[in-house]
């Protein structure tokens, strides 16, 4: 019995890994797409962004010409269970 507590304890360490991998993965693309933002704009290009449930044209003056409307985001509620033999 002790192996297996043993192996879900390390399966459960893989798991806080990957959770920090991912958290990592998720700052590193918030801040390219914020460079690239910044650079467009300084390069004299308009960007599109979302700003809560609507699409927006940003010019590089900082005005902005609304686009559409759009789909609110999907929420997903991340669960996490244990088993314990």
């Amino acid at each position: 019995m002790k192996s297996l507590k043993r192996k879900s304890r390390r399966y459960h360490l893989n798991e806080t890994i990957e959770d920090k991998i991912n958290k990592k993965i998720g700052k590193s693309s918030l801040r390219a797409f914020r460079n690239a933002r910044k650079k467009a704009l300084k390069q004299g290009l308009s960007v599109v962004v979302k700003i809560e449930d609507s699409l927006y044209k940003i010019y590089p003056s900082g005005e902005r010409e609304f686009i559409k409307k759009v789909a609110p985001d999907v929420k997903v509620n991340r669960k996490s269970f244990q088993i314990s033999l």
